[in-house]
């Protein structure tokens, strides 16, 4: 969940594209996470909440995933 105030970073992922806005502390906690599973080839679970209600996909070294701070 995003606070008031917080910067706001996006995690990108898939095709077609997905995206979760999440505050930059937390966005860079979970891009180091998630790139330390991806680098073992390891598949993973991510849900997140948006607009229209929580979100579940599947995260894997063959998906197009980016980082994004601002």
């Amino acid at each position: 969940m995003r606070k008031a105030g917080a910067a706001v970073a996006k995690l990108r992922f898939g095709s077609p594209e997905h995206c979760c806005e999440l505050d930059d502390r937390t966005l860079a906690h979970l891009a180091v996470v998630i790139v330390d599973e991806l680098r073992r080839n390891d598949g993973f679970p991510f849900t997140f909440q948006d607009d229209v209600g929580a979100t579940t996909v599947w995260l894997f070294s063959q998906r197009p995933t980016g980082v994004r701070f601002r």
